[in-house]
């Protein structure tokens, strides 16, 4: 897979994992992500993301696992 990660994606609010690591996605973080509020793992890791990470990803308090690592992302830590 490449390309960006597409909106629509926040319309699966059964989801309760989301793997997109190691898919070569660029782009921004869609802020539709954080609908999927059952999700307990979310990996975006090794992509090649950018932009901040949106803030409605706040609302998914249910992850226990959550990994963004080797991405090209800014913003504060």
């Amino acid at each position: 897979m490449s390309g960006e990660i597409p909106p629509e994606l926040g319309h699966l609010t059964c989801l309760d994992e989301l793997d997109l690591s190691e898919n070569r996605l660029r782009g921004e973080i869609p802020p539709e992500l954080g609908n999927l509020i059952n999700l307990t793992e979310l990996y975006l890791n090794d992509n090649q993301l950018t932009g901040k990470i949106p803030a409605e990803l706040g609302n998914l308090t249910g992850l226990v696992r959550f990994e963004l690592w080797d991405n090209e992302l800014t913003g504060p830590r």
